[in-house]
């Protein structure tokens, strides 16, 4: 089975027995319909997010909102995803989901806009 490859991304195998504390996949979906796919890391910061979005559209970028499962009083740009998530969601876990082939994943809508 192949993978399907997005502009600026990386394929990403999938797999049909995936472990459910294995790789998880964050899908950056932005305002003008682009969907950019990456590996969510519990470290990962709104600063770091930005970045990559700044490698994905090589443009400069300013932040200006994440909206994860309804939820977007972020403290900081250093505050982590992982922290957000415990402290915004009753069922931290509820914001990821599997998939039919066993991919863990969640999605974040991303607004902002280009210097």
């Amino acid at each position: 089975m192949g993978s399907v490859l997005l502009p600026h991304c990386y394929p990403i195998e999938k797999k049909k027995d995936t472990d459910p504390k294995g790789k998880i996949i964050l899908h950056l979906t932005c305002l003008d319909g682009k969907t950019y796919r990456m590996n969510y890391s519990p470290s990962l910061t709104r600063g770091k997010i930005l970045a990559k979005l700044e490698e994905f559209t090589g443009r400069d970028a300013d932040m200006i909102r994440i909206i994860w499962a309804g939820k977007q009083q972020w403290r900081s740009m250093e505050e982590t995803v992982d922290v957000f998530r415990k402290r915004e969601f009753a069922n931290p876990e509820g914001v990821f989901k599997v998939s039919d082939n066993g991919e863990k994943s969640t999605t974040m809508h991303v607004v902002f806009r280009y210097k």
